[in-house]
């Protein structure tokens, strides 16, 4: 008897390149139904999911997100800007696409530039587990844990995906009706609309000259 195969699809698969965050990337093309040894689960667009979902393409293709080096799991991936409203007691919609991933619980902080990070559960404990690792005579960490706690809230969204930003935190970003969320890889930032703006006319040639700084080697 002769057992005959169906080839599957020809899929790609990403991994990160080592750097500050831990994660890698790597490129190859290939014919498999299954990932080679070492490699991570298939996953599928939107906020990307690095368990064993699968999303093929229009062109045929299967693509991959690799577990975060060194850890059991994988994290989510948050892209895209959206703009909704806040509302005149605080609170905004999520985006649809981000909401399953932040459905259980969040972490809202101060983030850099005087925008707002929004954590998943998870991705808040993988962030914190590496500041515990900073000695406490450290004086910058020391700062920048107590100004990162200090202004933390931890929400859950309502059946609507809506989260209520505490007034301190609404302030700190300067928050007005019209905002801004953007997916940041493994976190989402909020901005005022207006400070979004003002923040990407300045980093629009700075973007093409910085990725000689943060990859050396090329992509």
């Amino acid at each position: 008897m002769v057992i005959v195969r169906r080839p599957t699809l020809l899929h790609r698969s990403f991994s990160m390149l080592p750097d500050s965050t831990g994660l890698r990337m790597t490129r190859r093309g290939g014919c498999t139904d299954r990932p080679r040894p070492g490699e991570a689960p298939l996953f599928q667009t939107g906020a990307i999911h690095t368990q064993d979902t699968t999303k093929v393409l229009a062109s045929g293709a299967k693509w991959s997100m690799v577990e975060r080096s060194g850890g059991e799991g994988g994290a989510e991936m948050f892209f895209g800007t959206y703009t909704p409203k806040l509302d005149e007691k605080g609170r905004l919609f999520l985006p649809a696409k981000f909401r399953d991933d932040l459905v259980e619980g969040l972490v809202v902080t101060r983030g850099q530039e005087r925008c707002l990070n929004v954590w998943s559960e998870d991705e808040f404990k993988t962030f914190t587990e590496r500041l515990k690792a900073l000695p406490v005579t450290n004086r910058s960490g020391r700062d920048y844990v107590r100004m990162l706690f200090a202004g933390a809230s931890d929400e859950t969204p309502d059946k609507q995906g809506r989260i209520t930003i505490p007034p301190m935190l609404r302030t700190y970003a300067g928050l007005q009706k019209e905002c801004v969320v953007i997916g940041a890889m493994n976190r989402v930032e909020i901005w005022d609309a207006a400070a979004w703006a003002e923040y990407e006319a300045s980093q629009e040639q700075a973007f093409s000259d910085l990725s000689e700084d943060v990859f050396p080697q090329g992509y």
